[in-house]
């Protein structure tokens, strides 16, 4: 199983970055999601709904450049920031 992560993940693909971009975005809103239902008052600035999509996205930039930098593997680097671009667009269009 290890294994298996370890090839996926040191292949230089877009379908790579995609998935990489996809799981991390996906575990961070739902994550946030807990800490937002778990706050008894929530912060003025937290109340938007964009906000945790947005904060969701943040661990992007960094792996963006981890992947194009340090690894030197661009096809990875540009599925994840396609999945963040196309995400920050879905977000700004479809919620107010």
């Amino acid at each position: 199983m290890f294994r298996l992560m370890k090839v996926f993940l040191t292949r230089d693909s877009l379908l790579t970055g995609l998935t990489i971009g996809l799981i991390t975005t996906a575990l961070l809103y739902f994550s946030m999601g807990l800490i937002i239902d778990s706050l008894s008052t929530i912060p003025e600035w937290l109340k938007n709904p964009r906000t945790p999509f947005l904060i969701a996205l943040i661990p992007n930039v960094f792996l963006f450049r981890y992947y194009m930098v340090n690894r030197k593997q661009d096809k990875t680097g540009r599925g994840i920031i396609l999945v963040l671009f196309v995400v920050i667009f879905a977000v700004f269009l479809l919620i107010k």
